[in-house]
């Protein structure tokens, strides 16, 4: 099967984290955070505009993303899961190292609610 986004949408393979937490413990799937970094496998053509022009995607297939947790779509093909969003949804790209481990976290004296409430405030969507 074939998946193809639409407009200004991405399919992203989401990284994987694994059931088992830094301290050793085994986390239910119930539990386990749901990863906010993925790679592009493909983008839309891009958003059209009421005049008719579009606005090509401003990403590309490959790139490495860090994105809104809870954005977005799952959609399972073939045992393997994606992510559909919208390109609004990412934060920003970075190149990835071995060493490297991203973790989105909510600033000093920010709790994480209310960097939830800061990332979805809803203005310009």
């Amino acid at each position: 099967m074939r998946l193809v986004p639409l407009g200004n949408r991405l399919i992203l393979l989401q990284d994987t984290e694994g059931d088992v937490s830094r301290g050793g413990v085994h986390l239910p799937q119930g539990a386990q955070i749901r990863p906010a970094t993925g790679v592009i496998v493909a983008v839309g053509a891009g958003k059209v505009l009421d005049d008719g022009t579009r606005i090509p995607v401003g990403f590309e297939p490959g790139e490495h993303v860090i994105f809104s947790r809870y954005a977005g779509a799952e959609v399972t093909i073939d045992e393997q899961l994606y992510l559909i969003i919208t390109e609004n949804d990412i934060y920003a790209t970075y190149e990835p190292t071995e060493r490297a481990r991203i973790e989105l976290t909510a600033p000093t004296g920010l709790s994480s609610a209310a960097l939830f409430a800061t990332t979805h405030s809803g203005v310009g969507d």
